[in-house]
């Protein structure tokens, strides 16, 4: 909703097995992920056709926890399978689980105290309704005293909130302390962690969605104090893709101390502060069509002085430019071509500058570096 008051044309994907849709939901699964998102992207071009709904070219991908896994999928769907359909701008994906086959398995298998039980269960229910193989059945795979509970969730019976609420108190119960693994029998357990080609293993390897190499910009937002998803997925996914070659891929740090909760939403301000650097907006003509947008140059940027230099500014306008509150701090006609201003002197931080042309609006970053 956010992007979408900022101008941005949105849909968000109903993954399959949540909402209306049956069965079991495919938890951090990139195939389905990607293809759903994929084909409601689809969909939304189809409505926005038949609708007079104009909209460019440009492709924001971004999402949170699960959504972040999701964002990856689709964008490495995007980039290597459908790169004449749809070309990513820029993509945020924000505190997800990327690395399942090294961050999240070893979350799960090192007897760490985690108190979402139900989300790491859930990847094993996951991958066998998936797979197939991943475990021969439940009375075989999980405890006796959990075995209701994650029968009962397979079979569409209760939640996963009611699973994760469930394995809580009885793993207190049991254990006295709430340690996923020990939901899982030992034998099942030790065949998993000895065996690399074990089904959950390869199930896990084919779900990482990190080790590629994004063509567009990408930041992989993150908090440091999650206590859900670590934010090792981040640094992980970062380090791979540079080593694959990607040119503008960074793990950005959103706080040091705010948990997954607390951590979604300055994540999602950072990132729409983050597209905005690529957004480009542009008005139109109901009986037209879309207005075509110049070509526009601001220098330098970062600012380091007064002097700031437009180019390209296609008919006489005006300039905006506001700081990160929307307060206005200067404001000034612009004539066509080449314009160079005089700016006050700013304090150092990110601004908002806006040109609006009679035929249309751009808007970009301005940063105002320390002097």
């Amino acid at each position: 909703v956010s992007l979408a008051a900022k101008g941005y044309i949105t849909v968000a994907p109903d993954l399959l097995g949540l909402g209306d849709h049956e069965g079991i939901h495919p938890y951090i699964h990139a195939a389905s992920e990607a293809w759903v998102a994929r084909d409601m992207m689809r969909a939304a071009r189809q409505y926005a056709a038949d609708n007079q709904v104009f909209i460019n070219d440009q492709v924001f991908l971004t999402g949170y926890s699960q959504g972040g896994h999701s964002t990856l999928a689709l964008h490495r769907m995007l980039e290597e399978e459908l790169p004449g359909e749809f070309v990513v701008t820029a993509s945020a994906p924000m505190s997800g689980p990327y690395s399942i086959s090294q961050v999240m398995y070893n979350l799960i298998v090192s007897g760490s105290i985690y108190d979402k039980p139900g989300y790491l269960i859930n990847t094993f229910i996951s991958y066998q309704a998936v797979y197939g193989d991943v475990y021969a059945d439940i009375a075989s795979t999980f405890k006796a005293p959990y075995q209701p509970f994650i029968e009962a969730f397979a079979n569409n019976e209760i939640s996963l909130s009611q699973l994760d609420s469930a394995l809580l108190v009885h793993l207190l119960l049991n254990e006295g302390m709430v340690v996923p693994v020990r939901v899982l029998k030992d034998d099942f357990v030790n065949a998993v962690m000895t065996q690399p080609d074990h089904p959950m293993r390869l199930a896990m390897e084919q779900n990482d969605v990190y080790d590629w190499a994004p063509l567009a910009p990408t930041r992989l937002m993150y908090c440091t104090a999650d206590e859900e998803v670590p934010y090792e997925n981040s640094t992980v996914a970062e380090a791979a893709m540079l080593a694959n070659g990607a040119a503008d891929v960074e793990a950005v740090v959103i706080s040091p101390f705010l948990n997954h909760f607390l951590c979604a939403l300055p994540a999602a301000v950072q990132t729409a502060d983050f597209f905005s650097e690529y957004q480009l907006v542009e008005e139109v003509n109901l009986s037209a069509g879309r207005i075509p947008s110049g070509e526009l140059l601001v220098c330098p940027n970062p600012l380091t002085g007064n002097r700031l230099t437009l180019k390209g500014i296609a008919a006489a306008g005006r300039l905006s430019i506001a700081d990160m509150g929307g307060r206005v701090v200067f404001f000034h006609p612009v004539s066509e071509g080449n314009n160079l201003l005089w700016l006050p002197g700013l304090p150092a931080g990110v601004y908002s500058l806006k040109v609006v042309l009679p035929q249309y609006t751009r808007s970009q970053k301005l940063v105002v570096a320390s002097r």
